[in-house]
């Protein structure tokens, strides 16, 4: 459940996060504190439906994360989430699929598949499956 009380706080601190953004963007930071805050903005902008924008923080992310966290860390995984659930919602349904295939496969190899997060994700992944055949979008 998300707490949308200090949505006001965030909102005024949005350009400082953007500002920093495209820092990181100039000089090509990728230290896994510029994957996090580009996570953290594109979730932010992905709940205000500024999708384009989000879409391409949670890429900035993704991308930085296999840099500095390795391609098997559980931060990434939640990244890739985040960029799925984006598509999922958008309907675009084949790009979100491997986001979160990569996303259930990290987290179990990595903290097993009892963990919570491991269930979340695959039951998260089950909703988008049966959402995504019933919607017609199957593969």
């Amino acid at each position: 459940m998300r707490d949308y009380r200090n949505w006001p706080l965030h909102r005024q601190f949005l350009p400082h996060a953007q500002a920093c953004l495209a820092l990181i963007d100039q000089w090509k930071f990728e230290f896994s504190e510029a994957g996090r805050l580009s996570n953290q903005v594109g979730y932010y902008l992905d709940d205000h439906a500024r999708y384009t924008e989000a879409e391409g923080c949670y890429l900035r992310a993704i991308a930085i994360g296999e840099k500095a966290l390795g391609p098997e860390h559980p931060n990434l995984a939640t990244r890739l989430n985040n960029l799925g659930l984006l598509y999922w919602n958008q309907g675009k349904y084949e790009e979100a699929e491997p986001l979160y295939q990569r996303a259930i496969t990290i987290y179990e190899k990595a903290l097993g598949p009892a963990h919570p997060n491991s269930i979340l994700f695959r039951e998260n992944y089950a909703v988008f499956l049966r959402e995504r055949n019933e919607k017609g979008g199957g593969l």
